[in-house]
């Protein structure tokens, strides 16, 4: 299949420079497509992953076999569009996502690999678009949606990943149309704008 494998061994375990190759290209010819260190049989230090022009993709810090530091992906011109930090195999921190313009798209806090606090989305021009509010990785608290031009389109509360408390939708000009009440997932009130 024309991939070539660059690998060395030490006592039985892959150790050292490891990489791979796409078939070869006849434009490009020998493209990486895989490179990282092995140690002891264990990733350590960068696995990077490459496109077929030889633009790196994938960052991805590993220390002892796990992903340990800020994991890396990047667009086809070499932009960072997503980032987010690892401890040991789990997400700790801030992740997020990049417009090509390096505005932030979406961030969410991770704690011990859960989603946790709010997790908001951008318009491109810096507006939030969406917000969720998360509790050991389960929606708990405030939601929200906004429209391109700042208005407020819904907004909702859970708790414990169940509908609780007042569910609202409003029309692009801010005014309401649907006001509903829950109580534990179930449906208890509800109101509509007539026309």
């Amino acid at each position: 299949n024309g991939i070539k494998t660059y690998i060395t061994y030490q006592d039985n375990l892959r150790h050292g420079l490891f990489k791979e190759y796409y078939p070869p290209h006849e434009i490009y010819g020998d493209v990486k497509y895989v490179e990282v260190m092995y140690q002891r049989g264990f990733f350590e230090g960068e696995l990077a992953i490459f496109n077929q022009a030889g633009i790196k993709i994938d960052s991805i810090p590993y220390s002892q076999g796990k992903k340990h530091g800020t994991a890396l992906k990047f667009d086809a011109e070499g932009r960072i569009f997503f980032s987010s930090p690892f401890v040991m195999d789990q997400r700790e921190g801030w992740t997020y996502e990049y417009y090509p313009n390096g505005a932030i798209l979406s961030e969410v806090c991770y704690c011990n690999d859960k989603k946790e606090g709010e997790e908001i989305s951008y318009f491109e021009s810096g507006l939030p678009h969406t917000l969720n509010t998360y509790h050991q990785g389960v929606i708990d608290g405030r939601c929200c949606e906004w429209n391109a031009k700042g208005i407020k389109l819904f907004e909702g509360h859970y708790v414990q990943g169940k509908r609780h408390g007042h569910f609202d939708k409003y029309d692009d000009e801010g005014n309401s149309v649907v006001a509903q009440t829950y109580e534990k997932d179930h449906l208890i009130e509800k109101w509509k704008k007539t026309p």
